[in-house]
């Protein structure tokens, strides 16, 4: 077990036993040790010089330390007259850092008499620094250089036990074969537990006050602020080391808010919260610095895949690739069953099921795939939204991202930056005299002059400014909190600047702050974000002699719409693709068309009667819940049609007229609709 041995108390140990054996003469105790420790220092007094009656004693005069341990060179050492002027004559260049044999002079000098004394000190190569290891800096080298955080040789503690300990940082391992619980007073650090092969498995966010774990896999996401220490609800920053139950041969490793320094998002805390705890299930390597030896022996890992965030699409786009698309942005990768990246590979992509996409459907797809390694499966899902309206698309160069415009806001005094995707401000507006009443750190603005050409780039992110003298970035040039202002500052007539602050959704691969990081290039055309051209397709239903036609804008398919915007919309159509969830306001009705397009149901939530094939039949809904009766037993190949109660109501009357309820009206009950952009089975004769 690895130690920092500390000097000064072995040496006052060895007076105390000196001064006692002088008390008592030559009687010795019977239980007297009779080997000192083999780390201990030698107890040979120097042989001292004497002029007269005056004597140095340096005692012991031979001793052994560590490199970068404190010592008193005076320890120990006496002049035999108390009046006499004791002080070091020769250090020999002693240095407590530098391994190495040093003979260290004393001299006592009283009036004319002079006496002298030697101590041998040797210097021994420190003991080892222990190191968390991560397999990336997601902190960033300009914050964090490299990818350990080292503890000196004494913050390593081996406990086997339940331990309670005053404030200190260190790691802290299991040695038992039990799990313990392990206390250590604090508040406002950062502290994480891994199992024996370095899987984290929990990790408190003390700084911010997170939780991560099971339930809270990711750092970034965890809304937990609270956690029970004693049976009480405490915060996660007051208790962030406070009953830390450790797995049998796993480790607590802890930062406390003054170690490491104190600069926010530079400090020890930052690297443990972006690069130990960022997830659970995150590998780290223990090792001890002097000889690499690794103490969390290394697992296979499932492998992963980052960047599967959600896909704008546009309705009906006829140069849409699905089979190359969906896979944009996805980064897959494999440890090969060890920690070194050099040896990882990327998994090929599976497609497992494509959630029912259909370009000329509106809604949200959910898509799976799965990697695999041989040993371990991995399955993912990425979100592909088609969008008949209310999508954008930024260009820079050749490079394109679509964007839904309510993700945009142009021209807004706000006070937060909130969850945009792109923020721009024009000269128009820094001319009125308004400013930018928000802060943002880390983020990216581009400056578009009026012909549309980039000209300059305010990359936060790294530090780096960019304009046509300073084609590859100026290092320094911008500075990362402030970059917001001094892009803002240079706007001039006919400019404008499109922001993507930093957050994890624009920071992942699809999202905006990425997109301009990653096409940095001066003097490219820049176009938008500017709304793209909508579906404008109108939607004709016509059953038997009966037609209506829904403008668009008033009708939806597959989409998400909530009770109170259903009355916007005369006509809602849903079949079993949709995966998502509705609302309907009261008294409206709806229809249902089998696989054929056969009328086959009618829901009139207006007057609380039912309609089959057969007949007129007993409504089992209310005014309220007749749509959602009707989708929840509709069955595959059928489609539901909604119209809901709103406005003139004459498509709700449309649908009622359809039931033939009054005396000498017609029934369409069984007769086959045609509705456009929607394809039905075809009979066989």
């Amino acid at each position: 077990m690895k130690r920092t041995r500390n000097i000064l108390v072995v040496l006052m140990a060895l007076l105390l036993l000196l001064s006692l054996a002088a008390c008592g003469g030559n009687d010795q105790p019977t239980d007297a040790p009779t080997n000192a420790p083999t780390n201990a220092p030698t107890n040979n007094p120097s042989n001292p010089v004497q002029t007269g009656d005056l004597t140095v004693s340096v005692m012991p005069g031979e001793m052994t330390m560590y490199a970068g341990e404190e010592i008193d060179l005076m320890m120990g050492v006496s002049a035999s007259d108390s009046s006499a002027t004791l002080r070091i004559s020769d250090d020999n260049d002693f240095d407590s850092e530098t391994p190495g044999t040093y003979t260290i002079t004393y001299e006592a000098k009283l009036g004319d008499k002079v006496a002298t004394g030697t101590r041998v000190i040797t210097v021994l190569t420190a003991k080892s620094n222990i190191a968390v290891e991560v397999t990336h800096n997601h902190l960033g080298e300009n914050k964090w250089p490299g990818k350990i955080i080292s503890f000196a040789n004494n913050q390593y503690v081996e406990l086997n036990a339940d331990t309670k300990l005053e404030k200190q940082s260190g790691v802290f391992k299991n040695t038992s074969d039990q799990p313990i619980t392990l206390t250590i007073n604090g508040t406002h650090g950062i502290s994480a537990i891994i199992d024996a092969n370095g899987v984290v498995i929990e990790g408190r966010d003390g700084a911010n006050s997170k939780l991560v774990n099971a339930q809270y896999p990711d750092r970034a996401g965890s809304t937990m602020k609270d956690m029970t220490v004693n049976g009480e609800t405490v915060t996660v920053s007051s208790s962030f080391a406070k009953e830390m139950v450790i797995p049998a041969g796993g480790y607590a490793i802890v930062v406390q808010s003054s170690e490491f320094g104190t600069t926010a998002d530079s400090d020890g805390r930052s690297f443990m919260n972006y690069n130990v705890i960022r997830c659970v299930g995150n590998v780290v390597r223990l090792y001890w610095v002097d000889t690499n030896e690794t103490l969390t022996p290394y697992v296979n890992q499932k492998p992963t895949a980052s960047g599967n965030t959600k896909m704008l699409v546009k309705f009906g786009d006829t140069e849409f690739d699905f089979a190359t698309a969906v896979l944009m942005g996805i980064v897959t990768n494999d440890d090969n069953g060890t920690f070194d990246l050099s040896d990882d590979t990327a998994p090929e992509i599976t497609l497992v099921n494509n959630g029912g996409f259909d370009i000329n459907v509106a809604g949200l797809y959910t898509v799976t795939f799965s990697i695999t390694d041989g040993e371990f499966t991995t399955e993912f899902t990425r979100e592909l939204e088609v969008k008949a309206s209310g999508m954008g698309t930024i260009t820079i160069g050749d490079k394109k991202m679509n964007v839904s415009m309510d993700l945009v806001a142009v021209d807004q005094d706000m006070s937060k930056e909130g969850n945009y995707a792109f923020i721009i401000y024009t000269y128009e507006y820094k001319a009125n005299g308004s400013i930018i009443n928000f802060s943002d750190g880390h983020g990216a603005a581009i400056i578009v002059d009026a012909e549309g050409n980039l000209v300059r780039i305010y990359d936060g992110a790294n530090a780096k400014y960019y304009d046509a003298e300073n084609m590859n970035g100026l290092a320094g040039g911008c500075n990362p909190t402030g970059y917001l202002n001094e892009a803002f500052d240079s706007l001039k007539e006919g400019e404008k600047m499109i922001i993507a602050t930093n957050n994890e959704t624009n920071n992942a691969a699809g999202g905006s702050r990425k997109f301009l990081l990653d096409n940095k290039n001066i003097g490219v055309k820049v176009t938008g974000p500017e709304a793209s051209e909508e579906a404008t397709t109108d939607r004709v239903i016509t059953i038997g002699d009966k037609t209506l036609i829904v403008e668009d804008g008033k009708w939806l398919y597959n989409t998400a719409v909530e009770r109170t915007t259903a009355e916007h919309y005369q006509m809602i159509i849903f079949d079993k693709k949709f995966t998502g969830t509705f609302e309907t306001n009261g008294f409206g009705c709806a229809i249902v068309l089998d696989e054929y397009g056969v009328l086959i149901k009618v829901y009139d939530g207006a007057n609380l009667t039912y309609f089959t094939t057969e007949g007129k039949g007993t409504a089992n809904f209310t005014t309220h819940t007749y749509a959602s009766v009707a989708w929840s037993e509709l069955q595959d190949g059928e489609t539901l049609i909604i119209f809901p109660n709103g406005g003139d109501n004459s498509h709700r009357k449309w649908a009622l007229d359809l039931r033939g309820a009054a005396a000498g009206s017609k029934s369409y009950m069984g007769e086959t609709a045609t509705v456009t952009g929607l394809t039905f089975k075809k009979k066989e004769n």
